[in-house]
């Protein structure tokens, strides 16, 4: 097992930071663009979970037999009283691509540990990159649509 990343979870702010960290360990690792916005995306889900649903809680990112792991992982046993928490929480995991980094573990881990001193969280900037994924997608499923639509007119009936 690779440990990539342990992220403290307290608010907000961590919440974004978890999905910019994961979004740039992803790229790192080499994964296409798509796959880099689910990566961002599931660490802010689970973050997100982390700080309504724990007192505590951290984002680990971990590497497990050539498979990305994102998860939380309490660091308090009592939970919050306000609002229920879920049976469980949620986990992505994605095979690594074939083109993945074939650094040596400590060199991964040394790569993603630099990224805070040389990237420091820029929350607009973040979100400015998460509206720029969203409008991506929605180029991508448009012009999906538009193709499936032109096959579906031309595609000869069958009588």
């Amino acid at each position: 097992m690779i440990r990539l990343l342990t992220l403290p979870l307290d608010g907000p702010l961590d919440m974004v930071r978890a999905r910019q960290r994961a979004r740039q360990i992803a790229r790192l690792l080499r994964f296409d663009p798509y796959d880099q916005i689910g990566v961002a995306a599931a660490a802010f889900t689970i973050a997100s979970q982390a700080v309504h649903y724990q007192t505590t809680a951290q984002l680990r990112i971990d590497i497990i037999d050539g498979i990305l792991h994102l998860y939380a992982e309490s660091t308090s046993s009592a939970k919050k009283k306000t609002k229920q928490s879920p049976g469980q929480s949620f986990r992505f995991e994605r095979r690594l691509p074939d083109a993945a980094c074939e650094s040596p573990a400590e060199d991964l881990v040394w790569m993603v540990e630099q990224l805070d001193r040389e990237m420091p969280l820029d929350w607009i900037d973040e979100m400015e990159l998460q509206n720029h994924e969203t409008l991506q997608l929605l180029h991508v499923l448009h012009t999906v649509q538009e193709q499936l639509r032109d096959y579906l007119e031309k595609k000869p009936s069958v009588a």
